[in-house]
């Protein structure tokens, strides 16, 4: 099946443990998954590819494929029998990740030969972190297609992880959209503006660092133009998921309208639905619509930066 859009990242079981004590079980996890539930919000064409453990529930499958309408072709059979990720939650909302049944990432990552051929023409892309065979294939979708690409981590393709990656690494990419602690990580500063001008030199034409409840600072790197896009008001049940969903509605954004404020406001959107509970969102007839109230709200209230802020003139 064609989709328009589609996550090439990871799916799995998720568990959750808060700093009171609670704990949610046995959710549908993984950055793939989060991705595509806020491509959902925008979009009935998008598709998941990803390695699926023979412990992923079925119900989590006929969920996926029944209640979200996600394309399910591109998922592949694991060569490995488990995974499941354990996050713990201190107060401050940062958590540690505990992967269960695989150490090592490059294993959850389909191989671009199973990524199906009727995904070749998407319009959009999103993936957690590609290495450098996915990052070539994604480029030639993009030449040849005009694939937009969404990219959220360098770490499989920059050895030095937590040191400044080299100019022009993501050179061809559309968006680059870190969350702040890996961005100051990889910057060796706090200041979010800071994280930017460090981070433009990597070479995607936008960036979106994503700051939790403080929203997000878009920058245009071409112009040099930044603006900050405070978050949705809505009612906070559990903010897993919520930077992937951005990232995920952020690229949807920038396919339509090519505008990276405005792709910056359909991000926060589709974070605002994650949230607002334990796992993925049910969609009815009337999550669109509503979306799109919330768009326009948000819209009215998205601020430039001053050029001090930015390091202009």
């Amino acid at each position: 099946m064609t989709v328009d859009y589609f996550s090439y990242s990871g799916l799995f079981v998720t568990h959750l443990v808060f700093p009171d004590g609670r704990t949610r079980m046995n959710l549908i996890g993984g950055a793939g998954a989060e991705a595509v539930a806020g491509m959902r919000i925008w979009s009935d064409s998008v598709g998941l590819v990803a390695y699926v453990a023979s412990d992923f529930p079925a119900a989590y499958r006929r969920f996926l494929a029944d209640e979200c309408r996600v394309d399910l072709t591109g998922l592949v059979a694991a060569p490995y029998e488990r995974l499941q990720m354990w996050l713990l939650y201190d107060d401050d909302q940062s958590r540690v990740e505990v992967m269960r049944g695989l150490q090592d990432w490059a294993r959850t990552q389909v191989p671009v030969s199973r990524v199906p051929v009727d995904y070749h023409r998407a319009r959009g892309v999103h993936t957690g972190g590609p290495d450098q065979e996915q990052l070539a294939f994604l480029r030639r979708l993009k030449a040849d297609h005009g694939t937009a690409l969404c990219v959220e981590s360098l770490d499989r393709l920059w050895n030095g992880r937590d040191t400044m990656p080299p100019p022009d690494l993501l050179a061809g990419v559309d968006i680059f959209s870190p969350d702040l602690a890996y961005a100051a990580r990889l910057a060796r500063v706090a200041d979010p503006v800071a994280c930017l001008d460090a981070l433009q030199p990597v070479g995607a034409d936008v960036l979106a660092l994503r700051m939790g409840g403080r929203g997000s600072l878009v920058r245009d790197c071409h112009t040099g133009e930044t603006w900050h896009v405070p978050v949705v008001p809505t009612d906070v049940v559990d903010v897993t998921g919520a930077g992937n969903a951005y990232s995920g509605g952020y690229l949807i954004g920038w396919a339509e309208t090519g505008d990276p404020v405005r792709a910056g406001c359909y991000g926060a959107v589709s974070a605002s639905f994650l949230i607002e509970q334990f796992g993925l969102p049910r969609l009815d007839t009337a999550t669109r619509s509503v979306a799109t109230a919330r768009l326009e709200q948000l819209w009215r209230v998205v601020e430039p930066l001053p050029s001090r802020a930015r390091g202009g003139s």
